[in-house]
């Protein structure tokens, strides 16, 4: 049976001024929110198919701290009266935490018991919980336009995945364009080549880019089968080259070593004995005992290193001189 109040304090009153209260403190002192509850108090918190609960005062402060909420932003406070006095309020709205990108919904049910003569209210129990992204009405709830910079790859993420998970977000928020939705890409897929690829050739619109970035993905896969088949292929023998014998090269050489000059001995020679040289002078050696040397040339002979000279013309000028 629901109690009665004064005509200067009404249910919604009550129930209004607590979340005011109660939400302030958790944005700005989180540590002081175990204030609001007691030993006998028990809060449950709820997302998706994950639920955690707590009893004891230093597991709810713990608890509490853990979701890291900011940004409250509360839609709807409605407050209904309850069984000893007490009052149970429902709590409609959004945060941001740093568990997860851009905001989320949330409805928290709150039974509270009031202490005369309404100094304040104790925390019995407290239910928070994450709902979808359809609001209460129906209505799906759009994000914040500069929310779309949150949306971030993470290091376990790849770039396909990471592609479906920001069309899929970048989608809840109409109101941004093609040009902030490419930019928020850019910025959050943490690909230094893909970013470079796209600063190169910058999209005209957001599904350009999306096609642009499939032939990225298509592109890496491609890579990765050819660097695995590559690894795979077993290594070749290592055989030394034979070489080449240069046939022409070697008979050139011995062409140039059969052409060098030659030198003979010549003996000494009788005095009336002559000589025949070259192309039929004749040489009279008379005056010597000893010959010299007969050199057979077959090229200028190169005296001083700067006035060359034939043979025959040396054999001329010494039969013009006798």
């Amino acid at each position: 049976m629901a109690s009665s109040y004064s005509s200067s304090i009404t249910i919604s009153k009550v129930g209004s001024k607590f979340v005011q209260h109660y939400y302030e403190v958790l944005q700005r002192q989180p540590e002081l929110a175990h204030r609001f509850y007691t030993a006998s108090s028990t809060i449950i918190r709820v997302d998706g198919e994950s639920t955690q609960s707590a009893s004891d005062i230093s597991k709810i402060q713990t608890l509490v701290e853990s979701l890291h909420l900011s940004e409250i932003e509360i839609k709807t406070v409605n407050s209904v009266g309850s069984w000893s006095g007490g009052i149970t309020v429902v709590v409609s709205g959004s945060v941001k935490s740093e568990s997860f990108s851009g905001r989320r919904k949330f409805v928290q049910t709150f039974s509270l018991a009031l202490v005369q003569p309404f100094s304040h209210a104790i925390v019995m129990n407290d239910i928070f919980h994450y709902v979808s992204e359809e609001d209460l009405s129906g209505v799906i709830y759009e994000k914040d336009v500069t929310d779309i910079f949150n949306i971030k790859r993470n290091d376990s993420e790849t770039v396909e995945d990471f592609t479906s998970r920001f069309t899929k977000e970048s989608s809840q928020i109409p109101q941004a364009s093609d040009d902030m939705k490419i930019s928020a890409f850019i910025y959050g897929v943490r690909n230094d080549q893909l970013v470079k690829n796209l600063k190169q050739n910058y999209p005209k619109t957001f599904k350009d880019m999306i096609h642009q970035v499939r032939g990225f993905v298509r592109g890496e896969k491609a890579c990765a089968l050819l660097k695995d088949a590559d690894t795979q292929k077993p290594a070749r023998a290592m055989r030394p080259k034979k070489r080449k014998r240069n046939r022409g090269s070697r008979r050139a050489a011995s062409f140039r070593r059969s052409r060098r000059n030659t030198f003979s001995p010549y003996h000494p020679m009788r005095q009336d004995h002559s000589s025949q040289i070259m192309d039929g002078t004749t040489l009279r050696t008379n005056d010597f005992q000893e010959a010299p040397l007969v050199v057979t040339l077959q090229c200028p002979v190169i005296v001083s290193g700067f006035m060359s000279f034939d043979v025959r013309d040396i054999l001329k000028r010494m039969k013009a001189d006798r």
